[in-house]
């Protein structure tokens, strides 16, 4: 059931918040402050009781739907709690939001009949929420219009292939804090991200006199519900990029992406947005050796990341290049398959070399070769010198379906690194990021560990590694 405009109103009498420190851990030098600001301003988002936003936290999918419900000012009817079975009851704080979702065809939750309202919201979840609550038009796509989109990490036969394209075209993507070449949309949501979604989404609804109904007649014409960085130089540079015409970001300049032989060796320049990728393919398994370096660009930072690329185009399997100065490496085991190397600049039109070549590793290099390590198990080992990383992996039995507590713990006398990565017969949708030295309810499944060096390279560390 659709209310009066009140809350769009109220939006537009309230101007942006430029330079507002609303909570104490979102600094007013925030790119998301003045988002964060506004929503809360007008009861959209809320803190925590102690008075923080905690903005780096997951948002799951049942809050970001009520997010989006309070900004277009929709009421969501109390009248039916019990829409996806015995997932919820009726007195769960969301279930007026997601039924009310699910009987105006907003949503209509996984295969099997779920919603998974506590699972982190993906983004491209969230931006298809976004469009099916205000009721955005969207249009079947092609393959060339998510490259012409520049959304290199995006599957052109995904579901969500048009609702990134629409989203490109009413400037609600970029997203404020991540450029379209660096925006991956099975990566789950932060808080922050979050606002400045649902704020985008708003802006737009004005810039297009968007209008919602209560006719779910037509919801269905309006939308077919089935269901990381170039930041603002500002906060206000970004609400300014936002509010601007979608004309002006229909046709972003598509990021470079180059197909090469293995090995091979390159001198380049960043033109567009500073992001350029390499697809190539191995036919065995090999251990490669990569490295790429800025050229005369003494204050900039040049990260690198390798993704084995599926045949659906999802890549569970990425490695982290090792940053130092203007230059990233990497050195990791990979089986055959095709691959894809994104690098990426931290300044405009910055040349740099690349190279890629057989290498030689110590056995434990990647996923490949990850060591096995049991619950409870206590491992000490080195990161040599060179010796980029180390991989575990773990399995997690949980009868219960509540996931299992534990904690990943590593010790060292300096620094190192340490990333958790789910596997395919993990629950992604269900995943929120468990981190490394912090309790999180494991749900059942594989897990692989990544152990990094954390000094410059060619110092050895020693560590202590326990999943308890």
């Amino acid at each position: 059931m659709r209310t009066s405009r009140l809350l769009v109103a109220s939006l537009l009498l309230v101007p942006l918040l430029a330079s507002a420190a609303t909570f104490p851990d979102v600094p007013s030098t925030s790119p998301y402050a003045d988002a964060i600001a506004t929503l809360v301003q007008n009861g959209v988002i809320r803190g925590n009781p102690d008075g923080t936003f905690h903005p780096k936290n997951p948002v799951n999918r049942a809050a970001m739907l009520k997010m989006l419900y309070l900004a277009a000012g929709r009421t969501a009817s109390p009248a039916n709690g019990r829409c996806f079975g015995k997932e919820f009851t009726a007195d769960a704080w969301f279930a007026s939001y997601v039924c009310d979702a699910f009987e105006h065809g907003f949503i209509s939750g996984y295969g099997d009949g779920t919603f998974r309202p506590n699972s982190a919201v993906t983004f491209a979840e969230g931006i298809k929420m976004a469009f099916t609550v205000f009721e955005f038009g969207v249009n079947d796509v092609i393959q060339d219009d998510i490259a012409a989109a520049g959304l290199p990490h995006a599957n052109p036969k995904a579901w969500y292939g048009k609702y990134l394209v629409a989203a490109v075209k009413q400037g609600i993507l970029p997203l404020t804090g991540i450029d379209n070449a660096q925006f991956y949309p099975d990566d789950p949501m932060e808080r922050q991200q979050a606002a400045a979604l649902v704020y985008a989404a708003w802006q737009a609804s004005l810039s297009v006199g968007a209008t919602v109904s209560s006719s779910s007649s037509e919801a269905s014409a309006a939308s077919e519900a089935s269901m990381t960085q170039t930041s603002s130089s500002s906060s206000a540079a970004s609400a300014s990029a936002h509010s601007s015409s979608s004309s002006a970001k229909a046709n972003p300049p598509k990021p470079d992406i180059h197909a090469v032989n293995f090995p091979f060796k390159e001198s380049w320049q960043f033109s567009g947005p500073n992001s350029l990728s390499y697809k190539f393919r191995l036919a065995s398994s090999t251990v490669a050796s990569i490295q790429a370096s800025l050229v005369n660009a003494v204050h900039a930072q040049l990260t690198c990341r390798l993704f084995h690329v599926q045949s659906d185009g999802f890549s569970p399997e990425y490695y982290l290049g090792y940053q130092e100065n203007q230059s990233c490496f990497l050195l990791n085991a990979l089986t055959a398959g095709d691959y894809q190397l994104d690098l990426r600049a931290t300044v405009q039109n910055a040349a740099f070399m690349v190279s890629a070549a057989v290498g030689k590793g110590d056995g434990n290099d990647g996923i490949s070769q990850a060591s096995p390590i049991a619950l409870g198990q206590v491992r000490t080992a080195d990161l040599g010198p060179n010796d980029l990383e180390d991989w575990y992996v773990f399995t997690v039995k949980d009868p219960t379906g509540n996931g299992v507590p534990l904690t990943v713990q590593t010790v060292s006398a300096s620094q190192v690194t340490c990333l958790i990565y789910p596997w395919t017969d993990v629950d992604i949708y269900g995943f929120a990021g468990p981190l490394c030295s912090q309790e999180y309810a494991f749900p059942g499944g594989t897990y692989y560990l990544r152990i990094g060096h954390g000094l410059v390279r060619g110092s050895r560390q020693t560590y202590t590694l326990q999943v308890k």
